[in-house]
């Protein structure tokens, strides 16, 4: 199966802006400009966010031309075994074209926000994770496992306790 190239270049004409995948522009990819029309050639952000349970949280640069899922989850140090919950791997992606109410709070436009969800503890999941390509500016958020969470909530519990008692004995 062969992987969609993702554009990497934007270019600006007069009445538009577009954007290519520089490779396929240098193959040949050929299209129509108006006569003494400037041409500014622009790189696209080729960023995505990590969040959650993963092993360096954070803004990254994508790993590569058309990184998979998987292979973004092993540039940010894969899955925090003690943490995570591999039931819950999300992919959020908003496109470009998308327009909003913020008055109202929802999207007006046509297309809209994507939310793609994958069960990592089934097998079939690794299969799906490397065919899934990540764009730039996706967010890849993997869910904290419920005993973690009631771990961190305890922790703080503990805290609170141990300064109550240090200032008491104050």
């Amino acid at each position: 199966m062969s992987k969609k190239s993702i554009p990497d270049q934007k270019i600006h004409t007069r009445s538009s802006v577009e954007s290519y995948n520089y490779q396929e522009l240098l193959n040949g990819l050929n299209f129509a400009v108006a006569p003494n029309t400037e041409i500014v050639l622009e790189r696209a952000s080729k960023r995505f966010v990590a969040l959650g349970a993963v092993g360096q949280p954070g803004l990254h640069d994508l790993p590569s031309q058309s990184p998979s899922l998987l292979e973004v989850l092993g540039s940010v140090g894969g899955l925090v075994e003690q943490r995570t919950d591999a039931r819950g791997v999300f992919v959020f992606r908003v496109p470009e074209n998308i327009t909003y109410d913020n008055e109202l709070g929802i999207v007006t436009s046509e297309v809209k926000p994507m939310v793609f969800h994958l069960d990592m503890t089934n097998p079939v999941s690794m299969f799906l994770a490397r065919e899934f390509l990540i764009y730039p500016d996706d967010a890849v958020y993997v869910t904290n496992a419920h005993m973690y969470e009631s771990q961190k909530m305890i922790s703080s519990i503990v805290q609170v306790i141990v300064l109550g008692s240090t200032i008491d004995e104050l």
